[in-house]
């Protein structure tokens, strides 16, 4: 796997989510998130009220909220501030599953990514960013 990690922060302000996922070419995967912790309205295909309600899914939930590329941007779109997030995208085949990308915010303080793929998104050229085999 090759490691990203870099700072939320920039001189222009906080490294969102989206501008993650919009550096990244995850339609062809299957997503889920492991991990929320933020201000934003729930994704919208969830079924309970409030984004505590879906915190607390993704805690209790063995595999997390599992959704599709487009209502995982929908929802990045939605978040006002990320704290911790973690999100899985895998290839899955009739015998597999395989996960291909693991992203992480941290304590609202950096990004961390690991791939299989090398990320070449315009966030990834316009940053210092020294990716590191693992």
């Amino acid at each position: 796997m090759i490691k990203y990690k870099f700072s939320m922060w920039i001189a222009k302000g906080k490294i969102s989510l989206l501008d993650v996922l919009e550096s990244i070419d995850g339609d062809s995967l299957d997503w889920r998130i492991e991990e929320f912790y933020g201000i934003a309205s729930p994704p919208k295909r969830f079924l309970g009220s409030s984004i505590t309600d879906f915190e607390d899914f993704v805690i209790k939930e063995n595999l997390g909220y599992q959704t599709n590329w487009s209502d995982l941007v929908d929802f990045a779109r939605g978040i006002d501030d990320l704290i911790d997030i973690r999100i899985v995208g895998s290839l899955t085949t009739a015998k597999k599953r395989s996960v291909l990308i693991i992203i992480e915010g941290i304590d609202s303080t950096e990004w961390e990514i690991n791939s299989y793929r090398q990320i070449t998104g315009s966030l990834f050229a316009n940053q210092d960013i020294d990716p590191q085999e693992k």
